[in-house]
Order: structure tokens, then C-alpha cells, then sequence
């Protein structure tokens, strides 16, 4: 046998065990978790103690007879989370036992015929779970109880659902005669005297009403006022109250609040004029519910909400903590959005200049036309230009201006060559072909064409004639092919 108290030098709460028994967490018993403070061990047994549940973490084994009246001596007070009474050997009854056993008033088996592991109870007792005795919960298939006793056998856990009655003196050796075989979860045993244990009712929940989240209450009785955030109470002193404004607060049962878990106390609430948000709280600031984690960044006066995908959008700007209620104290803005990406600028490629067509035009004016070139000895892009006429710029015509390098002019005009538009400042005056203009190339940037003055008749002929020597030659040969066929024949 074995006993326990919960004080040292044997005093306080005490319970006993007399025979093997395994007990996973010390709540279930009068000596509770990390209470155990003295001992006694009787001989022929041994106790395991542990400092968590379920028989791990740290150990001390005591083995009997042993009596420790403060268990700090082993290092183990007020740390026992569970424990094993384990009896080793029959002692021999020249032993003095070091406590008195009482007598069995109920024993219980797992096995009919009183075989298997036993469960031996010397007082009357309550065990709402048999899992925590040797006999586990449906595991009792025989029974003994003395005269003057009952015992009480229910099939559910704490005493509830079906039950059965068996009152001493009275063996039980197969439980099928009561159908309550490997059936009972708990079990009462009781003096005679008492009356007969029912099932514990159970009882109709009744329907609480608890105050919303965000509203400001008062307790009914003391008269102290709370705002419910988060499922948590959070206390106004008389001065916070004030500074927010003293809302109006609706009173409660205090039970009721009493259920509720405290929170942080209500902070000072205090109005910076200028920005009209709470001290500490500046625009442009980014800051971060203490208890919800929401974060906010505080633009115009508002509170403007960031989603998490929308902030990680922003690259997560750095977040002060600061208390829930003084952010709730903010007017709501319109949430956050994703910024706009920056475009990216489109790289310019350069786009080519399409060559100017060269137009399909004669490579020898006529009598009343020029033709300008691009190049040197009549090269390049060529414009044809019908005179008598003024050009005053030449990019009118379609020609570059600058570009100019040389020119044919037809035989009854002349080119005035001028440097600048409008016909300023002449340059040369020219007729016929210039395969190179020389030190005016690239420079011409106007151009008139006016027809050469008429000339006497001798050298009109002359001119003529020598524009027609082609058909001179031609009728010579045919007249001399005539004679020579004359003075042939």
C-alpha cells in the first residue's frame, strides 16, 4: 500500500492505492498535478513517480517501507505529473505494515471467475474513467462487494448512460447475469446507507448571450466598463474612458464578462490637432495591428487597408506595431491597390529612310529643260525641271537642299545658281553641261531658268548648222553615192 498527500509532513489532501495501480494523470485524483509533497510506501511495494504526464520526462523510484515527509529531498516536490504503484512481493504478516490496511469492500476483474488483473477498493470511491485504473473501461467481467456496500456500474464515462445496481454482500463471477459484461466506463461504490447513485443528468446548455465584438460594455455590478475586441475584454480606466470620448457602454451580467478572457488594457487615447489622428500616429505611416496583424497605411487622415498579395505588391514597406484600438479610432479609407507598373520604354529603332525614287527621266534635256543632279558627272538621284521658271527653294521641287553637284541645262536656257532660298546671292550663271560645279557644290539652295536672248542671223545659222550636222553628213554621203553611180553608168 501507498499514500499520498498534497502538504509536507503527511498533511492536506491525501489519497491511498493498496494494490498495483497506474495513474497517467495525477487530475484525476484528490492530489493533483505538481502537488505531490510526502509519501509513504509500505513494504512489497514500490513507487515510480513522474514529472509530466503519462509516465514520461524525469523519474525517482521509492521502494517501501519508506516514509519521506518532504519530497524535496529528492528533488521531486510539487513536480509529480504521474505515477505507478506497483506492488513487488506478498508481505510476510511478521512484516508490521508501516499503515494500516483497510478491508476490501469491492474487488473487480477483468477476467469471469475473478481472474485477470484486479482492481481492490478499501473505501467507498468515485471513478468517472476506468482508463485510469488496472481494470480498463469495458474491461470488468466479475465483481465481489461486502455487506454494507453498493456497487453502482455505468456504460458511459462520468457516471452516465445505463447503470446497474449491485448491492453486498454479493459475488459476481460473470457480470453476463446483470448483461453489464466488458460494458462498464465508470463506477460508484457506495455504503448501504447512502441512496443508490443515478446517472448524472445532463444538464440542458443554457443559451448565453455574449456582447459582440467592438462593443463597449459595462459591468452591471462593479460598474467597470470594457470593449470587447478580438473575443477578449479590455479594461477603461475613468481617465482613458474620457479621452475616447466616453462611448456608450451597455451594461452586462458580470458573470458573463467574467467568462471572457482579459485583454491588454484600453491605451490613452490623445488627438494630434494639426492631423487630427492619434499621437504617434503620422501621415504617411504604415502601421500594423498589434492583435490582428491587419495592416494599414494612413493617407489623408484614413486608414487605407493592405491585402496581403496587394502589400507584398509594394515591396512589404516596414510595419509599427501599435495598439488595435487606435487604429480603429481612424476613419476607413478606400483599400490599397497594386501599384501601376512602370512601363517600360520601347527601344527606338531607327527607321530607314525609304530612298526617294529616281524618277524615269531623260539623261538629255531637251531645248527648254534642266536636269539637276545628286553626283558628279550627271550620277545619282536627278530632277527635271521645264523652264523658264523660279524655283526659290529646291526641296519644293523634290531635290535636296545642299545637294547639287551638277547639271545639264538645255540649249535655249541659262541656270542662275543662287546660295540661299529666295535667290540670294548668286552663285554662277551657267548653260550647257556641268559635270562638276566645283567649289558651289553642295551649296545651291534656289535656281531660276530664263531663256537665252535671241541672236543676229549669222550666228543663228551657225548654231543651226551646227545642230544639224548630223544631216549634213548624212545628205553628203548620199550625194556623192549619186555621182559615183552617174559616172558608172
Amino acid at each position: 500500500m501507498a499514500q499520498f498527500w498534497d502538504k509536507v509532513n503527511f498533511r492536506g489532501k491525501t489519497f491511498a492505492v493498496d494494490i498495483t495501480r497506474l495513474i497517467p494523470n495525477l487530475n484525476t485524483e484528490v492530489v493533483k498535478k505538481n502537488d505531490l509533497a510526502s509519501l509513504k510506501v509500505n513494504p512489497g511495494f514500490r513507487v515510480n513517480l513522474y514529472n509530466r504526464e503519462n509516465y514520461q520526462g524525469e523519474s525517482v523510484t521509492i521502494r517501501g517501507p519508506r516514509e519521506i515527509s518532504d519530497l524535496s529531498e529528492l528533488n521531486f516536490k510539487n513536480k509529480a505529473g504521474s505515477l505507478q504503484v506497483i506492488q513487488d512481493m506478498v508481505v510476510p504478516d511478521t512484516v508490521s505494515p508501516i499503515l494500516p490496511l483497510s478491508p476490501i469492500i469491492a474487488q473487480f476483474w477483468d477476467k469471469i471467475n475473478y481472474g485477470g488483473r484486479t482492481l481492490i477498493l478499501r473505501q467507498p470511491r468515485r471513478i468517472p474513467n476506468l482508463n485510469t485504473e488496472v481494470v480498463k473501461k469495458n474491461d470488468i467481467a466479475s465483481l465481489q462487494v461486502t455487506q454494507g456496500y453498493r456497487v453502482s456500474l455505468f456504460n458511459k464515462e462520468n457516471f452516465q448512460g445505463e447503470v446497474a445496481h449491485i448491492t453486498g454482500p454479493r459475488n459476481v463471477p460473470n457480470l453476463d447475469t446483470y448483461n453489464f459484461r466488458n460494458k462498464a466506463g465508470s463506477l460508484i461504490v457506495s455504503s448501504i446507507s447512502a441512496p443508490a447513485p443515478q446517472p448524472t443528468p445532463i444538464p440542458s446548455p443554457v443559451p448565453v448571450t455574449f456582447p459582440p465584438d467592438g462593443s463597449v460594455v459595462r459591468c452591471a455590478t462593479t460598474r467597470a466598463i470594457y470593449k470587447i475586441e478580438n473575443g477578449k475584454k479590455r479594461h477603461y480606466t475613468a481617465s482613458v474612458y474620457k479621452s475616447w470620448g466616453s462611448p456608450s457602454a451597455q451594461n452586462f451580467d458580470c458573470d458573463i464578462l467574467n467568462r471572457i478572457p482579459d485583454g491588454t488594457p484600453m491605451p490613452q487615447r490623445i488627438i494630434t490637432v494639426e492631423t487630427g489622428l492619434p499621437a504617434g500616429v503620422n501621415e504617411g505611416d504604415v502601421v500594423r495591428c498589434a492583435t490582428t496583424g491587419a495592416i494599414y497605411k494612413i493617407e489623408g487622415g484614413k486608414k487605407r487597408h493592405y491585402t496581403a498579395s496587394v502589400y507584398t505588391s509594394w515591396g512589404r514597406p516596414p510595419a509599427r506595431n501599435i495598439d488595435c484600438a487606435l487604429i480603429d479610432s481612424i476613419p476607413i479609407g478606400n483599400p490599397m491597390t497594386a501599384p501601376k507598373p512602370t512601363p517600360v520604354p520601347t527601344p527606338r529603332v531607327p527607321v530607314p529612310t525609304p530612298k526617294r525614287p529616281i524618277p524615269s527621266v531623260p539623261s538629255i534635256p531637251t531645248s527648254t529643260q534642266a536636269l539637276l543632279f545628286t553626283g558628279e558627272n550627271f550620277t545619282g538621284e536627278v530632277i527635271p525641271l521645264r523652264g523658264p521658271t523660279t524655283v526659290l527653294t529646291v526641296e519644293r521641287i523634290g531635290f535636296p537642299d545642299d545637294r547639287l553637284r551638277s547639271l545639264r541645262v538645255g540649249s535655249d536656257l541659262k541656270a542662275e545658281l543662287y546660295r540661299d532660298e529666295n535667290l540670294q546671292t548668286l552663285l554662277q550663271t551657267v548653260t550647257g553641261d556641268v559635270p562638276d560645279l566645283g567649289s558651289f557644290r553642295d551649296v545651291v539652295s534656289s535656281i531660276r531658268l530664263s531663256p537665252i536672248q535671241p541672236t543676229t542671223g549669222v550666228v543663228r545659222l551657225a548654231e543651226t548648222m551646227n545642230a544639224n550636222k548630223k544631216w549634213l553628213w548624212i545628205v553628203l554621203i548620199i550625194v556623192i553615192i549619186l555621182i559615183i553611180v552617174f559616172i558608172a553608168a
